[in-house]
């Protein structure tokens, strides 16, 4: 068979995999009608899951400050994995919570980072070990990654110095809340 002959039929194969919606990936984050994406934790339900913990540990971390909280939203990721347009049969979910520190606190962004580390630890949660922890010498920001085993999602925590007008120096932490790419329950297919 010549080389022509293969194409052929490649391309021909592709064009019926497209047509028939078809998806090459294993099923695990398609939108078929596979019972993987019938059942297992909504991206809400993952949130709910996460987010006490992480505000908790923010809050035990920088006590008497009220931390900011605000969403980020969500985004689509379902659909054939092949695809480069997702559908909303899947979505991750986004969350914030900041607390801007007081100049008398004089930790370093490392030391925050590591406590809010700690208390998760204490609720069972694990550094990332797909995703190793930076510092920036540039502008002293520190961050580390952290998981819940089976939580469905992780957290990105980090601390930045930064500047005041009177030159003093503040620290903000920052946890960023990420559920997996999970089940969306109010998407209907036409």
């Amino acid at each position: 068979m010549g080389v022509r002959s293969l194409k052929r039929i490649s391309i021909a194969a592709l064009i019926a995999v497209v047509a028939c919606g078809c998806s090459t990936a294993s099923g695990n984050s398609g939108s078929g009608s596979g019972k993987k994406t019938a059942g297992g934790p909504t991206y809400q339900q993952a949130m709910d899951a996460l987010h006490p913990d992480v505000l908790d540990a923010v809050k035990a971390t920088m006590p008497g400050i009220r931390p900011d909280e605000y969403s980020d939203g969500s985004r689509d990721c379902g659909g054939p994995d092949w695809i480069d347009s997702k559908d909303a049969s899947k979505r991750i979910l986004t969350s914030y919570i900041r607390v801007p520190g007081a100049p008398s606190d004089k930790r370093t962004p490392a030391a925050l980072v590591d406590s809010v580390v700690e208390h998760l630890r204490g609720k069972n949660w694990a550094e990332d070990p797909e995703r190793a922890g930076s510092s920036n010498p540039g502008d002293g920001s520190v961050t580390k990654y952290v998981k819940k085993p089976g939580g469905n999602g992780s957290v990105v925590v980090s601390a930045t110095p930064f500047k005041l007008a009177s030159g003093e120096t503040s620290q903000t932490l920052v946890a960023q809340i990420v559920t997996d790419c999970l089940r969306n329950p109010d998407y209907h297919k036409n």
